[in-house]
């Protein structure tokens, strides 16, 4: 899923114990870690990788925002960190101490992301080890056989949108 739709399930979580509007954003900010977390480097990457054609073609040609194309130009380590942070084990580890150490809702909101990733992100032929998550990577390279692809969800995205939208002005009013 998209890092906004994993921002706003955030914070609909942070919506059910949050006492302050500051909460909702770091739930909703901790729900996006994982994507952030490999997302930086890799983008940095493809953006000084790409930075003659970005100025020659404009950014979303140069980079083929949109297509998984890009994301065979992602060097493996970068695709290490991806798998590190969409596994089952380190998960389990960030989401024990946000519990412990910050506050539980934080480790619902970031184990949240695999959860929903798990079952939405599907293999594309060439780019399988970018874009399919592998829970039990690296002791293992399964995956969800039946994977939900981005344009199957997307047109119901539009209700998960306003579901979480009235649930975060439900918590603002109250």
């Amino acid at each position: 899923m998209d890092i906004l739709s994993h921002f706003l399930t955030g914070v609909a979580i942070g919506a059910a114990v949050a006492s302050e509007p500051k909460q909702l954003i770091a739930t909703g900010v901790a729900a996006t870690l994982p994507d952030l977390i490999n997302g930086l480097p890799s983008q940095t990457f493809l953006l000084w990788k790409k930075r003659r054609e970005i100025v020659k073609e404009g950014l979303f040609k140069a980079l083929k925002i949109g297509t998984v194309a890009r994301w065979r130009e992602v060097p493996k380590s970068l695709n290490y960190i991806y798998q590190s942070f969409h596994s089952a084990w380190l998960t389990l580890i960030i989401s024990t101490l946000l519990w412990f150490f910050v506050e539980p809702i934080y480790s619902l909101a970031y184990a949240s992301h695999l959860l929903i990733d798990v079952f939405t992100h599907q293999a594309v032929a060439g780019v399988e080890a970018v874009t399919a998550v592998r829970p039990f990577w690296p002791f293992s390279n399964w995956q969800w056989p039946w994977s939900i692809a981005w344009w199957q969800y997307l047109k119901w995205l539009w209700l998960f949108y306003l579901v979480i939208i009235l649930v975060i002005i439900g918590f603002l009013a109250g």
